[in-house]
């Protein structure tokens, strides 16, 4: 079996794209993406990381990541996600009230993890990740 996984990262919930013709709420393109992922029916939404900017932090995010969580989770998708430099201080505490089973928050504290998802069939999909510890990481 094969894994239909959606790579997406820096989003940024918070900002909005100050050099592009028509920009959008980053919110907006949070919830774009979860809707390709449901349109799509991808196994496995990999996020890698900067989902919320760092000038806005939980204020602005917390509705469209909870709500793009939780839409994602009763499409019976798994979201893996890493913190960036600009959400690292937030994302987990973000992703730990958003109360959906099938997200996970790879590498807090800046330790690497492994995570493996089994298909139906028996196939594994490992993924690494680590998560930003301070806004800068020296090694």
């Amino acid at each position: 079996m094969a894994f239909r996984v959606l790579c997406t990262g820096d989003i940024h919930i918070g900002r909005r794209a100050s050099k592009v013709k028509n920009t959008y709420r980053s919110a907006e393109v949070w919830s774009s993406i979860v809707e390709l992922a449901i349109a799509e029916q991808v196994d496995l939404l990999a996020i890698s990381g900067d989902v919320v900017d760092a000038a806005s932090k939980s204020y602005e995010a917390l509705g469209p990541l909870e709500s793009g969580l939780r839409r994602l989770n009763e499409a019976r998708i798994e979201t893996v996600a890493v913190s960036g430099n600009h959400d690292f201080d937030v994302l987990a505490k973000l992703s730990s009230v958003t109360g959906t089973e099938r997200f996970r928050l790879l590498g807090r504290g800046g330790a690497w993890e492994r995570h493996t998802y089994s298909g139906a069939d028996g196939s594994l999909l490992h993924v690494d990740g680590w998560s930003f510890p301070n806004m800068h990481a020296r090694a």
